[in-house]
């Protein structure tokens, strides 16, 4: 298996990742844009995140 991430942007602020994973039979790939919209909310971990609205989304680190 491979894995690779490309990043782009600047990293404090406004960045894209594109993440390859190639495995046997089948390759993913995933793009996704990390943006700082201002201070996280309190009682906020790493990895928490928000759909467009502002609504909490999965944590991408659990």
């Amino acid at each position: 298996m491979l894995v690779r991430a490309k990043v782009k942007g600047d990293l404090s602020r406004d960045f894209e990742v594109d993440y390859v994973i190639k495995g046997p039979g089948r390759d993913v790939r995933q793009v996704r844009r990390h943006k700082l919209l201002g201070p996280c909310p309190a009682g906020w971990e790493i990895g928490d995140n928000t759909d467009r609205k502002g609504n909490l989304r999965v944590n991408a680190m659990h």
